[in-house]
């Protein structure tokens, strides 16, 4: 019975047309990952020149490579002196030529991003380089930590417990973060979260019909008067719409994954909190946010997927499941826009007065599924969740959420599917 509902959707014309469509996407965006890196220089009459695509990238991989290896406060401390030798010549920024500026500070300007982010005054207002010594650069691992604890207290000051859990998960081992210019300076995270959501969307095309068609055309009250058409038609629709969903999913993320990848390859072990990610328990490196970023779309296009199914075995009409699929989709953006801190947000909102939208956020179906890509969005948003004592840092909730949501959806399709037998 599986094998044909299988051949059943895979002969709709619909289905193959969707299937292109998301595989165009995917490359669309994994060729434009790889086009949008660039690399620009000058000539000798300050002219910008740029080179795009795998070129322009392996140039940046050379211009970096001076920070190449482990972040020492000697490397921090050489980056302050370079830049404070450059404008005792040249006298201030603007006055140094863009090609001096190019070659010399260049290669460090990743480091002067990272002393911006960790230097900061008791306000929260950033250091730059021209505000340190060379002696207090070498200071960058301890006011990083000072910097995290600060903006703790500013977001959840009224919550210890947060403050508490947050300090104690930190990790304060004695090694230096790690730098390999790679994937995770380029583009690739935000793509891929965009990449996920639209095909994640295309998915819920492809099966919000599955029940539903049957109940408006009539063909279920034949099929359920069948010997299997009760229990195991509902088993075989529900597992043959998740097997082709499921495919068309890893087959546009594969896709994505094996351009990038093939341009960019797979060496890059950078230290997390070099990429923007303020707390890091878990030690990740690059690939081990991108490993974030792929388990939680995985798990939750599952819960949407699920979560279709159980529209598609209440509602007659296709359209009404699939707005009403669209609408729990796209929630979760709205709710980060506009009321959890987000761009239109209120500003507590992102701190203690964000706890219950939070949590209804990161617990509907497509709690990790945004326009932005959430899980990215949370490993850099130093977002924390409680009921009382209990804390939990956002991407956990994001990933127990969506895997226990999975067989909670499946379960109720195939429940109404057959409270529907008896109407």
């Amino acid at each position: 019975m599986l094998k044909v509902e299988l051949k059943r959707a895979l002969k709709t014309r619909a289905t193959w047309r969707l299937v292109a469509i998301a595989l165009v996407l995917s490359l669309f965006f994994a060729f434009y990952t790889v086009r949008h890196e660039a690399y620009y220089d000058y000539d000798e009459s300050g002219q910008t020149l740029s080179t795009r695509g795998v070129k322009g990238y392996e140039l940046k991989q050379e211009k970096h490579s001076v920070i190449e290896g482990e972040i020492t406060p000697e490397l921090l401390s050489e980056a302050v002196e370079g830049y404070h030798k450059i404008i005792a010549q040249y006298g201030s920024d603007y006055s140094v030529p863009p090609r001096i500026s190019n070659e010399v500070l260049g290669p460090y300007s990743p480091v002067y991003t990272w002393i911006g982010r960790s230097f900061t005054d008791e306000n929260g207002a950033s250091f730059s380089a021209a505000d340190l010594t060379p002696e207090q650069a070498q200071n960058f691992y301890n006011e990083r930590l000072l910097t995290l604890e600060r903006t703790l207290e500013k977001k959840y000051g009224t919550r210890p417990q947060v403050l508490e859990y947050a300090m104690s998960h930190v990790d304060e081992s004695e090694t230096y973060f790690t730098c390999s210019y790679g994937i995770g300076t380029t583009s690739t995270f935000d793509n891929l979260g965009m990449c996920a959501f639209l095909v994640t969307l295309i998915c819920m095309v492809i099966i919000a019909p599955v029940f539903s068609s049957d109940y408006a055309s009539g063909a279920d009250d034949i099929l359920r008067c069948t010997r299997r058409g009760r229990k195991s038609l509902a088993a075989a629709k529900l597992c043959s719409a998740l097997i082709v969903s499921l495919c068309v999913f890893l087959l546009c993320i594969g896709t994505f994954l094996a351009v990038v990848f093939g341009a960019f390859g797979f060496g890059d072990q950078t230290s997390a909190e070099l990429l923007n990610i303020v707390y890091n328990p878990n030690s990740l490196t690059a690939m081990g946010v991108m490993g974030m970023i792929l388990l939680s779309s995985l798990l939750t296009f599952l819960a949407m997927s699920c979560f279709t199914l159980f529209l598609s075995s209440q509602i007659k009409s296709s359209h009404a499941v699939l707005a009403s699929a669209m609408a729990v989709a796209i929630l979760p953006t709205v709710i980060r826009m506009f009321g959890a801190g987000g761009s239109f947000g209120a500003d507590g909102a992102a701190g203690a007065e964000g706890n219950l939208i939070n949590w209804v956020r990161f617990c509907l179906p497509s709690g990790g599924l945004t326009m932005v890509g959430s899980m990215l969005d949370e490993l850099g948003g130093l977002h924390f969740l409680w009921i009382g004592e209990f804390v939990a840092w956002s991407p956990y909730v994001i990933l127990i959420a969506a895997a226990v949501q999975l067989p909670i959806w499946f379960c109720l399709a195939m429940r109404a599917y057959n409270r529907h037998e008896a109407v």
